[in-house]
Protein backbone atom coordinates (compact mmCIF):
# COMPACT_ATOMS: atom_id res chain seq x y z
CA UNK A 1 0.00 0.00 0.00
CA UNK A 2 2.80 2.40 0.87
CA UNK A 3 4.57 1.57 -2.37
CA UNK A 4 1.32 2.19 -4.18
CA UNK A 5 0.97 5.61 -2.54
CA UNK A 6 4.42 6.62 -3.81
CA UNK A 7 4.12 5.00 -7.23
CA UNK A 8 0.83 6.53 -8.39
CA UNK A 9 1.94 10.20 -8.66
CA UNK A 10 5.11 9.08 -10.45
CA UNK A 11 3.07 7.02 -12.91
CA UNK A 12 0.62 9.89 -13.30
CA UNK A 13 3.42 12.27 -14.24
CA UNK A 14 5.01 9.73 -16.56
CA UNK A 15 1.66 9.12 -18.27
CA UNK A 16 1.11 12.84 -18.84
CA UNK A 17 4.65 13.25 -20.13
CA UNK A 18 4.26 10.33 -22.51
CA UNK A 19 0.87 11.45 -23.79
CA UNK A 20 2.12 14.97 -24.52
CA UNK A 21 5.18 13.61 -26.31
CA UNK A 22 2.94 11.31 -28.34
CA UNK A 23 0.94 14.38 -29.41
CA UNK A 24 3.89 16.70 -30.05
CA UNK A 25 6.34 14.49 -31.95
CA UNK A 26 4.01 13.37 -34.81
CA UNK A 27 2.75 16.94 -35.28
CA UNK A 28 6.34 18.20 -35.35
CA UNK A 29 7.28 15.58 -37.94
CA UNK A 30 4.35 16.58 -40.16
CA UNK A 31 5.11 20.29 -39.76
CA UNK A 32 8.69 21.02 -38.63
CA UNK A 33 7.81 24.69 -38.16
CA UNK A 34 6.12 23.65 -34.93
CA UNK A 35 9.51 23.36 -33.21
CA UNK A 36 10.47 26.92 -34.23
CA UNK A 37 7.90 28.63 -32.00
CA UNK A 38 7.63 28.10 -28.25
CA UNK A 39 4.07 29.36 -28.34
CA UNK A 40 3.05 26.99 -31.13
CA UNK A 41 4.77 23.96 -29.60
CA UNK A 42 3.22 24.41 -26.16
CA UNK A 43 -0.21 25.24 -27.60
CA UNK A 44 -0.08 22.13 -29.76
CA UNK A 45 0.22 19.95 -26.66
CA UNK A 46 -2.23 21.86 -24.50
CA UNK A 47 -4.94 21.82 -27.14
CA UNK A 48 -4.38 18.12 -27.72
CA UNK A 49 -5.85 17.14 -24.39
CA UNK A 50 -8.95 15.81 -26.12
CA UNK A 51 -7.11 12.50 -25.56
CA UNK A 52 -4.84 13.27 -22.60
CA UNK A 53 -7.42 14.52 -20.10
CA UNK A 54 -9.91 11.63 -20.55
CA UNK A 55 -7.02 9.21 -20.11
CA UNK A 56 -6.01 10.96 -16.89
CA UNK A 57 -9.61 10.57 -15.71
CA UNK A 58 -9.26 6.87 -16.43
CA UNK A 59 -5.99 6.74 -14.47
CA UNK A 60 -7.66 8.43 -11.49
CA UNK A 61 -10.60 6.05 -11.71
CA UNK A 62 -8.27 3.06 -11.83
CA UNK A 63 -6.43 4.26 -8.72
CA UNK A 64 -9.73 4.70 -6.89
CA UNK A 65 -10.96 1.24 -7.90
CA UNK A 66 -7.66 -0.34 -6.83
CA UNK A 67 -7.88 1.44 -3.47
CA UNK A 68 -11.52 0.48 -2.82
CA UNK A 69 -11.36 -3.21 -3.70
CA UNK A 70 -10.61 -5.93 -1.17
CA UNK A 71 -9.19 -5.22 2.26
CA UNK A 72 -8.00 -1.75 1.26
CA UNK A 73 -11.58 -0.64 0.60
CA UNK A 74 -12.79 -2.08 3.91
CA UNK A 75 -10.09 -0.15 5.77
CA UNK A 76 -10.89 3.12 3.94
CA UNK A 77 -14.63 2.81 4.57
CA UNK A 78 -14.05 2.11 8.24
CA UNK A 79 -12.00 5.25 8.76
CA UNK A 80 -13.57 8.21 10.60
CA UNK A 81 -15.11 10.76 8.27
CA UNK A 82 -12.33 13.34 8.61
CA UNK A 83 -9.56 10.76 8.17
CA UNK A 84 -11.27 9.32 5.08
CA UNK A 85 -11.69 12.83 3.65
CA UNK A 86 -8.01 13.63 4.14
CA UNK A 87 -6.99 10.33 2.54
CA UNK A 88 -9.17 10.82 -0.55
CA UNK A 89 -8.10 14.44 -1.02
CA UNK A 90 -4.44 13.47 -0.65
CA UNK A 91 -4.81 10.82 -3.37
CA UNK A 92 -6.44 13.31 -5.73
CA UNK A 93 -3.77 15.90 -4.96
CA UNK A 94 -0.96 13.42 -5.60
CA UNK A 95 -2.42 12.43 -8.94
CA UNK A 96 -2.85 16.08 -9.95
CA UNK A 97 0.63 17.08 -8.80
CA UNK A 98 2.18 14.14 -10.63
CA UNK A 99 0.35 14.97 -13.86
CA UNK A 100 1.20 18.67 -13.45
CA UNK A 101 4.87 17.83 -12.99
CA UNK A 102 4.81 15.79 -16.21
CA UNK A 103 3.10 18.65 -18.01
CA UNK A 104 5.67 21.18 -16.76
CA UNK A 105 8.54 18.94 -17.85
CA UNK A 106 7.22 18.49 -21.39
CA UNK A 107 6.41 22.22 -21.71
CA UNK A 108 9.98 22.99 -20.63
CA UNK A 109 11.35 20.57 -23.21
CA UNK A 110 9.21 22.12 -25.95
CA UNK A 111 10.34 25.63 -25.00
CA UNK A 112 14.03 24.64 -24.89
CA UNK A 113 13.80 22.98 -28.33
CA UNK A 114 12.02 25.98 -29.86
CA UNK A 115 14.49 28.46 -28.36
CA UNK A 116 17.30 26.38 -29.86
CA UNK A 117 15.56 26.89 -33.23
CA UNK A 118 15.47 30.67 -32.92
CA UNK A 119 12.26 31.31 -30.97
CA UNK A 120 12.19 33.94 -28.28
CA UNK A 121 10.78 33.27 -24.83
CA UNK A 122 7.31 34.72 -24.41
CA UNK A 123 4.72 34.51 -21.66
CA UNK A 124 2.13 33.98 -24.39
CA UNK A 125 3.42 30.40 -24.68
CA UNK A 126 1.85 29.67 -21.28
CA UNK A 127 -1.52 31.29 -22.01
CA UNK A 128 -3.39 27.98 -22.10
CA UNK A 129 -1.58 26.40 -19.14
CA UNK A 130 -4.04 27.57 -16.40
CA UNK A 131 -6.98 26.16 -18.37
CA UNK A 132 -5.19 22.85 -18.85
CA UNK A 133 -4.29 22.60 -15.15
CA UNK A 134 -7.94 23.24 -14.25
CA UNK A 135 -8.93 20.63 -16.81
CA UNK A 136 -6.58 18.13 -15.15
CA UNK A 137 -8.12 18.86 -11.75
CA UNK A 138 -11.66 18.45 -13.09
CA UNK A 139 -10.96 15.14 -14.83
CA UNK A 140 -8.97 13.67 -11.94
CA UNK A 141 -11.62 14.65 -9.38
CA UNK A 142 -14.48 13.26 -11.45
CA UNK A 143 -12.48 10.14 -12.34
CA UNK A 144 -11.61 9.44 -8.72
CA UNK A 145 -15.20 10.05 -7.60
CA UNK A 146 -16.57 7.64 -10.21
CA UNK A 147 -14.01 4.99 -9.20
CA UNK A 148 -14.80 5.54 -5.51
CA UNK A 149 -18.56 5.13 -5.95
CA UNK A 150 -18.43 2.50 -8.69
CA UNK A 151 -15.61 0.22 -7.56
CA UNK A 152 -15.45 -1.82 -10.73
CA UNK A 153 -12.75 -2.21 -13.35
CA UNK A 154 -15.38 -1.20 -15.90
CA UNK A 155 -15.17 2.35 -14.54
CA UNK A 156 -11.77 3.42 -16.02
CA UNK A 157 -12.57 2.56 -19.68
CA UNK A 158 -16.03 4.12 -19.33
CA UNK A 159 -14.40 7.31 -18.02
CA UNK A 160 -11.99 7.45 -20.97
CA UNK A 161 -14.73 6.93 -23.55
CA UNK A 162 -17.12 9.37 -21.85
CA UNK A 163 -14.38 12.00 -21.58
CA UNK A 164 -13.50 11.65 -25.24
CA UNK A 165 -17.14 11.98 -26.25
CA UNK A 166 -17.45 15.05 -24.02
CA UNK A 167 -14.69 16.73 -25.98
CA UNK A 168 -16.63 16.37 -29.22
CA UNK A 169 -19.67 18.43 -28.29
CA UNK A 170 -19.57 22.25 -28.40
CA UNK A 171 -18.34 23.96 -25.27
CA UNK A 172 -17.83 20.53 -23.77
CA UNK A 173 -14.64 20.42 -25.80
CA UNK A 174 -13.52 23.73 -24.22
CA UNK A 175 -10.17 24.41 -25.88
CA UNK A 176 -9.89 21.07 -27.66
CA UNK A 177 -11.13 22.33 -31.03
CA UNK A 178 -9.86 25.68 -32.25
CA UNK A 179 -7.92 26.80 -35.29
CA UNK A 180 -5.19 28.26 -33.09
CA UNK A 181 -4.14 24.70 -32.29
CA UNK A 182 -2.46 24.49 -35.69
CA UNK A 183 0.18 26.47 -37.46
CA UNK A 184 0.46 29.29 -38.25
CA UNK A 185 -2.46 30.59 -36.16
CA UNK A 186 -1.09 29.39 -32.84
CA UNK A 187 1.84 31.80 -33.27
CA UNK A 188 -0.33 34.92 -33.25
CA UNK A 189 -3.75 34.05 -31.83
CA UNK A 190 -5.02 34.06 -28.26
CA UNK A 191 -8.38 33.31 -26.59
CA UNK A 192 -10.68 36.23 -25.96
CA UNK A 193 -11.03 37.16 -22.26
CA UNK A 194 -14.72 36.22 -22.29
CA UNK A 195 -14.02 32.73 -23.58
CA UNK A 196 -10.94 32.27 -21.41
CA UNK A 197 -12.76 32.98 -18.17
CA UNK A 198 -15.84 31.06 -19.30
CA UNK A 199 -13.65 27.99 -19.88
CA UNK A 200 -11.98 28.42 -16.50
CA UNK A 201 -15.37 28.79 -14.79
CA UNK A 202 -16.66 25.65 -16.50
CA UNK A 203 -13.67 23.61 -15.38
CA UNK A 204 -13.83 24.94 -11.82
CA UNK A 205 -17.50 23.95 -11.75
CA UNK A 206 -16.67 20.43 -12.94
CA UNK A 207 -13.90 20.19 -10.32
CA UNK A 208 -16.38 21.15 -7.62
CA UNK A 209 -18.79 18.49 -8.87
CA UNK A 210 -16.09 15.83 -8.70
CA UNK A 211 -15.00 16.86 -5.20
CA UNK A 212 -18.56 16.94 -3.90
CA UNK A 213 -19.28 13.43 -5.17
CA UNK A 214 -15.96 12.24 -3.78
CA UNK A 215 -16.66 13.61 -0.31
CA UNK A 216 -20.41 12.97 -0.30
CA UNK A 217 -21.80 10.70 2.39
CA UNK A 218 -24.04 7.87 1.28
CA UNK A 219 -27.16 9.65 2.50
CA UNK A 220 -30.11 11.05 0.52
CA UNK A 221 -29.26 14.66 1.46
CA UNK A 222 -25.64 14.43 0.25
CA UNK A 223 -26.57 12.57 -2.91
CA UNK A 224 -29.34 15.05 -3.74
CA UNK A 225 -27.00 18.01 -3.24
CA UNK A 226 -24.27 16.46 -5.40
CA UNK A 227 -26.75 15.57 -8.15
CA UNK A 228 -28.27 19.08 -8.11
CA UNK A 229 -24.84 20.71 -8.49
CA UNK A 230 -23.97 18.31 -11.32
CA UNK A 231 -27.14 19.15 -13.25
CA UNK A 232 -26.72 22.89 -12.66
CA UNK A 233 -23.12 22.79 -13.81
CA UNK A 234 -23.86 20.82 -16.97
CA UNK A 235 -26.83 23.04 -17.86
CA UNK A 236 -24.74 26.20 -17.37
CA UNK A 237 -21.94 24.85 -19.57
CA UNK A 238 -24.36 23.75 -22.29
CA UNK A 239 -26.26 27.05 -22.34
CA UNK A 240 -23.04 29.07 -22.37
CA UNK A 241 -21.58 26.98 -25.18
CA UNK A 242 -24.68 27.31 -27.34
CA UNK A 243 -24.90 31.06 -26.81
CA UNK A 244 -21.61 31.94 -28.51
CA UNK A 245 -20.21 31.58 -32.00
CA UNK A 246 -16.80 29.89 -31.75
CA UNK A 247 -15.65 31.37 -35.07
CA UNK A 248 -16.24 34.91 -33.81
CA UNK A 249 -15.90 35.16 -30.07
CA UNK A 250 -13.51 32.43 -28.93
CA UNK A 251 -10.18 33.44 -30.50
CA UNK A 252 -8.64 36.61 -31.86
CA UNK A 253 -5.44 37.80 -33.48
CA UNK A 254 -2.74 39.49 -31.43
CA UNK A 255 -2.33 43.25 -31.58
CA UNK A 256 0.26 43.93 -34.30
CA UNK A 257 0.98 47.64 -33.85
CA UNK A 258 4.13 46.80 -31.87
CA UNK A 259 5.41 44.22 -34.35
CA UNK A 260 8.76 45.14 -35.93
CA UNK A 261 8.52 45.82 -39.68
CA UNK A 262 11.44 45.68 -42.11
CA UNK A 263 11.77 47.27 -45.55
CA UNK A 264 12.18 45.05 -48.61
CA UNK A 265 14.75 46.07 -51.25
CA UNK A 266 12.17 46.82 -53.97
CA UNK A 267 9.58 48.49 -51.73
CA UNK A 268 6.91 47.51 -49.18
CA UNK A 269 7.69 46.26 -45.65
CA UNK A 270 7.30 42.88 -43.95
CA UNK A 271 6.13 42.57 -40.34
CA UNK A 272 7.17 39.59 -38.21
CA UNK A 273 5.97 38.35 -34.83
CA UNK A 274 8.46 39.42 -32.12
CA UNK A 275 8.76 35.75 -31.14
CA UNK A 276 10.44 34.92 -34.46
CA UNK A 277 13.26 37.42 -35.20
CA UNK A 278 15.07 34.66 -37.06
CA UNK A 279 12.31 34.73 -39.71
CA UNK A 280 13.11 38.29 -40.78
CA UNK A 281 15.85 37.36 -43.23
CA UNK A 282 13.89 34.37 -44.53
CA UNK A 283 10.79 36.47 -45.16
CA UNK A 284 12.76 39.20 -46.93
CA UNK A 285 14.48 36.67 -49.20
CA UNK A 286 11.22 34.87 -50.00
CA UNK A 287 9.10 37.97 -50.68
CA UNK A 288 11.60 40.16 -52.53
CA UNK A 289 10.98 38.41 -55.92
CA UNK A 290 7.23 39.12 -55.64
CA UNK A 291 7.45 42.85 -54.93
CA UNK A 292 8.34 44.14 -58.45
CA UNK A 293 5.54 42.03 -59.92
CA UNK A 294 3.01 43.44 -57.46
CA UNK A 295 4.14 47.03 -57.99
CA UNK A 296 3.87 46.60 -61.76
CA UNK A 297 0.18 45.81 -61.27
CA UNK A 298 -0.50 48.40 -58.55
CA UNK A 299 2.10 51.13 -57.86
CA UNK A 300 0.08 52.27 -54.82
CA UNK A 301 1.37 49.20 -52.94
CA UNK A 302 4.82 50.80 -52.50
CA UNK A 303 4.17 51.44 -48.81
CA UNK A 304 2.05 48.34 -48.20
CA UNK A 305 2.79 45.98 -45.31
CA UNK A 306 3.21 42.22 -45.66
CA UNK A 307 1.39 40.50 -42.79
CA UNK A 308 0.96 36.79 -41.93
CA UNK A 309 -2.03 35.23 -43.65
CA UNK A 310 -5.41 35.71 -41.94
CA UNK A 311 -4.09 38.90 -40.32
CA UNK A 312 -4.27 41.15 -43.36
CA UNK A 313 -6.35 44.33 -43.45
CA UNK A 314 -7.42 46.16 -46.63
CA UNK A 315 -4.35 47.47 -48.43
CA UNK A 316 -2.01 44.87 -46.88
CA UNK A 317 -0.41 41.81 -48.49
CA UNK A 318 -0.36 38.31 -47.01
CA UNK A 319 2.52 35.86 -46.70
CA UNK A 320 3.28 32.56 -44.99
CA UNK A 321 5.22 33.00 -41.77
CA UNK A 322 8.41 31.01 -42.51
CA UNK A 323 8.93 29.53 -39.01
CA UNK A 324 12.45 28.59 -40.02
CA UNK A 325 11.29 26.88 -43.23
CA UNK A 326 12.21 27.55 -46.85
CA UNK A 327 8.84 28.55 -48.31
CA UNK A 328 8.91 28.40 -52.10
CA UNK A 329 8.29 31.47 -54.27
CA UNK A 330 5.19 29.76 -55.65
CA UNK A 331 3.71 29.08 -52.18
CA UNK A 332 4.30 32.68 -51.08
CA UNK A 333 2.79 33.97 -54.32
CA UNK A 334 -0.23 31.69 -53.93
CA UNK A 335 -0.74 32.88 -50.34
CA UNK A 336 -0.54 36.52 -51.38
CA UNK A 337 -2.96 36.06 -54.28
CA UNK A 338 -5.51 33.99 -52.34
CA UNK A 339 -5.70 36.62 -49.59
CA UNK A 340 -6.53 39.51 -51.93
CA UNK A 341 -10.20 38.56 -52.13
CA UNK A 342 -11.20 39.89 -48.70
CA UNK A 343 -14.17 41.64 -50.30
CA UNK A 344 -15.36 38.30 -51.71
CA UNK A 345 -15.21 36.14 -48.60
CA UNK A 346 -18.95 36.20 -47.95
CA UNK A 347 -19.79 35.76 -51.62
CA UNK A 348 -17.34 32.88 -51.90
CA UNK A 349 -19.56 30.69 -49.73
CA UNK A 350 -22.90 31.84 -51.06
CA UNK A 351 -22.47 31.96 -54.86
CA UNK A 352 -22.49 29.28 -57.50
CA UNK A 353 -19.62 26.91 -58.19
CA UNK A 354 -18.98 28.71 -61.49
CA UNK A 355 -18.25 32.00 -59.72
CA UNK A 356 -16.09 30.25 -57.12
CA UNK A 357 -14.03 28.64 -59.90
CA UNK A 358 -13.52 32.03 -61.53
CA UNK A 359 -12.10 33.36 -58.28
CA UNK A 360 -9.82 30.33 -57.96
CA UNK A 361 -8.59 30.69 -61.55
CA UNK A 362 -7.85 34.39 -61.02
CA UNK A 363 -5.91 33.61 -57.84
CA UNK A 364 -3.84 30.97 -59.64
CA UNK A 365 -3.23 33.20 -62.66
CA UNK A 366 -2.06 36.02 -60.42
CA UNK A 367 0.14 33.65 -58.42
CA UNK A 368 1.70 32.39 -61.65
CA UNK A 369 2.45 35.98 -62.70
CA UNK A 370 3.98 36.81 -59.32
CA UNK A 371 6.17 33.69 -59.17
CA UNK A 372 7.31 33.72 -62.81
CA UNK A 373 9.28 30.64 -63.76
CA UNK A 374 8.83 29.27 -60.19
CA UNK A 375 5.11 28.66 -60.76
CA UNK A 376 3.67 25.23 -60.01
CA UNK A 377 2.94 24.05 -63.53
CA UNK A 378 1.06 20.90 -62.48
CA UNK A 379 -1.40 22.87 -60.34
CA UNK A 380 -1.95 25.44 -63.08
CA UNK A 381 -2.55 22.77 -65.70
CA UNK A 382 -5.02 20.99 -63.39
CA UNK A 383 -7.10 24.18 -63.29
CA UNK A 384 -6.62 24.92 -67.00
CA UNK A 385 -4.65 28.11 -66.35
CA UNK A 386 -2.50 28.86 -69.39
CA UNK A 387 1.17 29.64 -68.77
CA UNK A 388 3.09 31.81 -69.02
CA UNK A 389 0.62 34.41 -67.75
CA UNK A 390 1.06 37.79 -69.42
CA UNK A 391 0.66 41.14 -67.70
CA UNK A 392 -2.81 42.02 -69.08
CA UNK A 393 -4.16 38.69 -67.80
CA UNK A 394 -2.55 39.23 -64.40
CA UNK A 395 -3.81 42.81 -64.27
CA UNK A 396 -7.36 41.71 -64.96
CA UNK A 397 -7.18 38.96 -62.34
CA UNK A 398 -5.75 41.39 -59.75
CA UNK A 399 -8.42 44.02 -60.40
CA UNK A 400 -11.26 41.51 -60.16
CA UNK A 401 -9.94 40.01 -56.91
CA UNK A 402 -9.42 43.35 -55.22
CA UNK A 403 -12.81 44.72 -56.28
CA UNK A 404 -14.68 41.40 -56.13
CA UNK A 405 -15.83 42.06 -59.67
CA UNK A 406 -17.59 38.75 -60.34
Amino acid sequence: MRRHLLLVPVLSGAAMLGLCLALLIPDGIMDPGLFYSARAAVSDMLTGHIVALPLMAGVAGADAVFSMLGKRGIVIKSLPRNARTRLLLSRVAQLWLGATAGLVVICSIAIIVSVAHGSRLTWAALTLLPITLCGLAAHICIGYAVGYWWSSWFAPPVLVVAGYLRANFGIGGLIDWYNGAGLPWSVYQHPTPAFYFMALAALVCLTAVGLLWLLAQRTPAWITTAAALSVACLVAITVSGNSIDPDVTWWQNDETTSWPCHALPEGTTVCISPERPADIRLAIDQLTPLVPQFLALDPTLTNARWMPEDMVSPGELAFQLPLGQDISTWDQADTAASNLNQACLQRWFSTSQETSMRITNDELALAAWLSGDQADKETLQAFNVSIPVNMPTAQGAYNRLVKCDY
